[in-house]
């Protein structure tokens, strides 16, 4: 029982090690002219899927980056 945390702690470094490669192989793709439908290919996920799974892993490496979204007066007119 003891062991589970430890084994949840591996691979979670595991993981982040994955999201890192993917990155940077992603970022190497974009910059030789990939799409985003082009990642969602690789990625077995839509166009929409592969930008924000994109934009996740940039967050994870520029977390001082802030997500954008709308800002919500722009919706009701203010």
């Amino acid at each position: 029982m003891e062991a589970m945390p430890a084994l949840l702690a591996a691979v979670e470094d595991h993981q982040k090690a994955l999201d890192d490669l993917r990155l940077v192989y992603a970022s190497r793709a974009i910059e030789e002219g990939a799409s985003h439908a082009d990642l969602g290919r690789a990625w077995h996920v839509s166009r929409q899927g592969a930008r924000h799974r994109w934009n996740v892993l940039k967050r994870r490496i520029r977390p001082d980056v802030p997500r954008q979204r709308p800002d919500p007066h722009y919706f009701n007119g203010g």
